[in-house]
């Protein structure tokens, strides 16, 4: 990973003097994206919402302080739960040694990242000190994500996605969890940015840290497969061989290394484990969930901005355009329906698609901009102000139902007869309405992201 970004340094020293009000501007979106993941950050997202970061944590700071990886875990392989169940802060814990359930990688950086801060007792871990981790991740995809954007979009259209993906209230609550996907996803750039500079370029330095971050991925999670799925599919795409060689070359020593160390570790039970995670597959249907219910960490939550980012992306991908943006997040998207249950959703699943969502919906904002027939406004209206509404509705209580009921209804009916008329909608109205929504919805994800 060290040696992907700083294969990526170059990169940032070619930007232009012109860019630099961009630079200032993206500075200060990042530091609105970092004070909300640190507010509150070891309260909320509440400490059960998900006991997953714990096993995480746990398993790493067991591996390096005692040679055995010994968390939690609900599977059935690891035998009955009467005689190592635990209660610990109001959570009931199956403990579990060795502790299979997942690839080393990201729980071994875990590890070291408490054991560095002078934390030895597993029990007596404090989350923000934990999530704390997530948020310099974080960090880390912001400025990959930057990079990635400035390849394929305008200044414009690079801070509005920049702006959701540091404000919108489901990616900061999932991007502050202790989980492995916020590792992948700066993993995840960090590739597609060292594959277009290779194909670009021809330096090898660039296809040297690609099969770095290749090899990354399935060490970090199994189901990171999709995204090794995602980069080959982009570099066929891009019609060079050598970087589709090697990634899955790579992926290949990658997934050589989760064998082994599971063998190591357990032996033959391993194996037994890896069953008992494939049992719980329960369709092809996942997907769905992925692209369509937007959730934080386990919850559903009507946030259509999410779900506008990945019509965009459709969109341009059956164009033919934004290919870059578009083909990695769908075929993620697509092949993670082999690895989820499909009768359940959480929501850190999506965080490797979220720069990429979060670029789609920016597209949107800046076709809204320029488009003079407006009927984009009328789908904003349809999928993204609801949210809004939500937040008024929370301002005046229940009370204020019907009101807003009727006002919400008149919107929607009107915007049809506004937008028929004979004379397009102008500039200034236009600019002016856009503006109005965007900042409307950035109060909102301000106050959900929050809960102020």
């Amino acid at each position: 990973m060290a040696s992907a970004l700083s294969s990526l340094g170059p990169l940032l020293r070619r930007l232009p003097g012109s860019r630099r009000p961009v630079l200032s501007a993206a500075i200060l979106i990042f530091a609105l994206g970092l004070g909300l993941r640190l507010y509150h950050l070891g309260s909320y997202p509440e400490h059960d919402a998900t006991a997953d970061e714990y096993a995480w944590t746990w398993s790493g700071m067991t591996l390096l302080q005692e040679g055995q990886p010994r968390a939690w875990s609900l599977l059935r392989a690891y035998g009955p739960w009467e005689g190592d169940l635990i209660q610990w802060r109001g959570i009931d814990l199956h403990m579990v040694e060795p502790y299979l359930d997942h690839p080393p990688l990201y729980s071994l950086v875990m590890g070291l990242w408490m054991t560095a801060l002078g934390c030895r007792d597993i029990f007596a871990v404090d989350l923000a000190v934990m999530r704390l981790l997530s948020v310099i991740l974080f960090g880390a995809g912001f400025v990959l994500a930057g990079l990635l954007l400035r390849r394929s979009v305008d200044s414009p259209t690079l801070l509005l996605g920049l702006l959701f993906y540091a404000t919108s209230f489901p990616v900061v609550l999932n991007t502050k969890l202790v989980v492995s996907e916020n590792l992948l996803a700066p993993v995840f750039l960090a590739a597609i940015l060292c594959l277009l500079e290779h194909v670009d370029t021809g330096r090898r330095r660039y296809l040297v840290a690609l099969g770095i971050c290749a090899l990354a991925l399935p060490l970090i999670k199994v189901a990171a497969l999709s995204l090794s799925l995602a980069l080959l599919a982009l570099a066929v795409q891009r019609r060079h061989l050598r970087a589709g060689a090697v990634v899955c070359g790579a992926t290949a020593l990658g997934v050589a290394g989760v064998l082994g160390y599971g063998w190591a570790v357990g032996g033959s039970f391993f194996l037994e484990v890896l069953a008992n995670q494939s049992q719980r597959f329960t369709g092809f249907s996942g997907a769905y969930n992925i692209f369509l219910v937007p959730t934080v960490v386990n919850q559903a939550v009507g946030y259509g901005l999410l779900m506008l980012g990945f019509f965009a992306l459709v969109a341009e991908l059956l164009r033919g355009r934004a290919i870059t943006l578009a083909l990695p997040a769908v075929i993620y998207g697509c092949a993670m329906a082999l690895f989820v249950n499909a009768k359940g959703m959480f929501g850190w699943y999506v965080i490797p698609m979220y720069p990429f969502i979060c670029a789609g919906a920016a597209m949107v904002v800046r076709r809204l901009w320029d488009d003079e027939r407006g009927w984009g406004l009328w789908l904003w209206l349809l999928l993204v102000l609801p949210l809004s509404f939500d937040l008024l509705r929370g301002a005046v209580g229940a009370g204020g139902d019907v009101p807003l009921r009727v006002l919400y209804l008149t919107l929607l009916l009107a915007a049809p007869f506004l937008l028929l008329r004979p004379a397009p909608l102008g500039p200034r109205p236009r600019h002016g309405l856009v503006a109005a929504l965007v900042g409307a919805q950035l109060i909102a994800d301000l106050y959900f992201g929050t809960l102020l």
